[in-house]
């Protein structure tokens, strides 16, 4: 079975939303120098990021959190390869205050390690995990060129998405 399959699965339980994998869109985040993310690795990244989506709550080595924030809904499934955010249908505005926070709270931790990440939507098409629209992310760039990087992403991600689903029901 694919990752995917298994994250999509984790991400309707917890969005309460349609089993129909294909309504699913996902953003994949991998360090390029390919270095592990995990709680161990990623300690007060981690710290930081769940104290900031969770502010009453900790979670201690799990796998998918929901995420409320700004009235939209998102799965962030915590993998050692990277994390990864999944929506129903579309990404708002939020998710890039998520990822760039994320990332920023990564570069807060440690400068020892590439700051570059590459960040990939994957989704569900004919019973197949595909991936297209990568983008690269240096955190050594302004902030404000970071958030205006990820904003276009995510636009465009989600714009090609919507196309082809209206595509598919006419």
């Amino acid at each position: 079975m694919d990752n995917l399959q298994l994250n999509l699965d984790r991400a309707i339980q917890l969005l309460k939303t349609p089993a129909n994998y294909e309504d699913y869109l996902s953003i994949k985040i991998k360090p390029l120098d390919g270095e592990c993310c995990c709680f161990d690795h990623w300690r007060q990244t981690w710290a930081l990021f769940y104290d900031f989506i969770h502010p009453y709550k900790s979670l201690e080595n799990g796998i998918a959190v929901l995420i409320e924030k700004d009235h939209e809904k998102y799965v962030l499934e915590h993998h050692e390869s990277g994390p990864e955010f999944i929506a129903y249908l579309t990404f708002g505005t939020a998710i890039v205050g998520l990822i760039t926070t994320l990332l920023k709270f990564r570069q807060l931790e440690n400068r020892h390690f590439s700051l570059k990440f590459k960040l990939t939507t994957r989704f569900w098409i004919n019973e197949q995990n595909k991936e297209k629209d990568s983008i690269d992310i240096d955190l050594s760039l302004s902030d404000d060129a970071i958030k205006k990087d990820i904003e276009n992403y995510i636009k465009k991600s989600t714009i090609q998405k919507r196309k082809k689903k209206t595509r598919e029901r006419h």
